[in-house]
């Protein structure tokens, strides 16, 4: 499909990914990978605590929170609002929001929460992508899943 913009066909999107996880008994974790405006949409279905309640963690790429983009995603920030663990990458040269943006979001926000800057890189991680699987799977291995 396309993207609406809005987000609210998109996190009905990811409440079907949810659903059609949790419908197979071998998945025992669910964890919420969203790059860019994806990362919004899906920390935005924290909101809703039945879905909240089956993802065991959030990992947001390049969430987008600047000038311009708080106008298009001011609905997605407002629904912001789990106590999951959030684990935030961003580039400090990020062409959507800076480093101290993500910050002063960030810290408004429940926790845990942790935020993971990447030397160098833009909002498109060109040619660093490997280093952030690295600290995606790094973030998520050091988390405390137990049953």
């Amino acid at each position: 499909g396309s993207s609406s913009w809005k987000g609210v066909a998109e996190r009905e999107d990811v409440k079907s990914a949810i659903d059609f996880a949790r419908s197979n008994e071998e998945i025992e974790r669910i964890i919420i990978v969203g790059y860019s405006f994806g990362s919004a949409v899906s920390l935005a279905i924290s909101a809703d605590e039945k879905y909240n309640s089956l993802v065991d963690l959030y990992v947001l790429i390049a969430y987008p929170r600047g000038f311009i983009t708080s106008f298009i995603f001011q609905s997605h920030y407002n629904l912001a609002k789990t106590t999951k663990p959030k684990y935030f990458i961003i580039g400090n040269q990020d062409n959507f929001t800076s480093v101290s943006k993500l910050e002063k979001f960030v810290d408004g926000l429940p926790g845990p929460k942790e935020i993971a800057v990447v030397e160098g890189a833009d909002h498109f991680f060109l040619h660093r992508e490997s280093e952030v699987a690295r600290k995606v799977i790094e973030w998520i291995n050091g988390q405390d899943l137990q049953s």
